[in-house]
Order: C-alpha cells, then structure tokens, then sequence
C-alpha cells in the first residue's frame, strides 16, 4: 500500500496523463465494480492532463475506426463524456467556470466525443465569454467545419481561439475514407486540406494530428 502512490505516478506517465487522472479513474472503476454506482453523470466541462475540456457535443461526422466514442463505454478517465443533449453556450461557460474555480489548468480545450466546429455558433459565443479567465483557448477538430457549415468559419474562430488541433489521421483520401469514414465521402479529406491551409494562415497556432 506504501507504494500506491508511486504506482499511480508511473501509470500517469506511461499514459501521458496527470497522476490526479488515474486517481480519478480508479475510483470511479472501483466506485462501479465493488459498490455497483454505475457511471458518474455526464459532464460538459472537465479537467484532464492539466487542460479544462469543453464537451460541445456527441454527434460527429466522422465514424473513425479508432474512436472510443464508438465503444460502449464513453466513461473517460472518470469522466463520463455521454451527454443526454448538447449543451448551450450559456451551459458551456458556467460549466468551465465552475470547474476553473476547482482547480489549475493550462488552457481551455473545445473538442468533445463529437464534432465541435458543427456548432461554431455556440462555441464561439462561449468562447468569447471565456477568454476573461486568462487561459489559452484551443479548439480540437476533425477539419470539416467549412464543409459542414458551408461557408468558410476561420475568421470566426480566429476571433476566439488562440490555436486550433486538426485530426488529419491519413495521407491520402483512400486512407482517411479507410480510416475516419466520412459522412462526406470523397468531399471531406479535400476539405480536411483546404481547412488546414486556411487555419494555417490565420492568427491561431495550427497543429495537425494523427494517431498512431
């Protein structure tokens, strides 16, 4: 038992997440197999790995081979990601605030178990309310925001977000309609492309990801 705490530090660092994760997971997993409590309620704001998460939404255009939201068990490091019904701005903000108010985080980070860029409305009004924290505001996103919108809504988040996070995932459209399975078929991964160039060029720091 002395060494529970040394355990707890090497598994956050193999995971790459804050030792205050894996406290939280394992008691939520012990909470569920030993006392029966089942999931804890959803949550539409949440730290992890030293950020403040917004959970925009669980509706994605996307269907990716390797995204947990696909898999039954949407309880992520003691945060259980299912939301019931999106949440509105106004939602959004009070969530983070109350969660900043509990806690140090680096930044804030708009992404959730779905698409956040379909609701751009939303996140940008939050966004803006948010930026009197002081934090770092980032949005996580597929890419397909313009497609999705149909019209380009980079200036938008420009005028919010101090970066943005990109899942490319492939190097070709075979392999990102392989991989992520778009609702847009063949129209998403040019889209993918001409967003990365337009984020590129913008204020915001643009990274472009893809998993291993």
């Amino acid at each position: 038992p002395a060494y529970v705490g040394i355990v707890a530090e090497a598994l956050a660092e193999i995971l790459g997440v804050d030792a205050t994760d894996v406290e939280r997971a394992t008691e939520a997993n012990f909470r569920r197999l030993f006392l029966g409590t089942g999931d804890p309620p959803p949550v539409v704001a949440y730290g992890l790995k030293g950020g403040l998460y917004v959970n925009v939404t669980g509706a994605c255009t996307n269907a990716c081979v390797f995204c947990s939201r696909l898999r039954r068990d949407r309880v992520i490091f003691g945060h259980n990601l299912a939301l019931a019904v999106d949440p509105t701005a106004g939602e959004m903000v009070a969530a983070v605030r109350d969660t900043a108010a509990g806690g140090v985080f680096d930044e804030i980070v708009f992404c959730g178990y779905g698409e956040p860029a379909a609701r751009v409305r939303e996140i940008v009004e939050a966004a803006a309310e948010l930026r009197s924290l002081g934090l770092p505001l980032r949005l996580n996103t597929n890419g397909q925001g313009n497609l999705v919108n149909e019209r380009n809504i980079v200036p938008e988040l420009a005028s919010v977000f101090d970066s943005v996070s990109i899942s490319l995932n492939a190097p070709d459209a075979d392999t990102y309609a392989r991989l992520c399975r778009p609702d847009a078929g063949a129209r998403a991964f040019p889209a993918v492309l001409d967003f990365i160039r337009l984020a590129a060029a913008s204020p915001m720091e643009t990274t472009v990801t893809a998993v291993a």
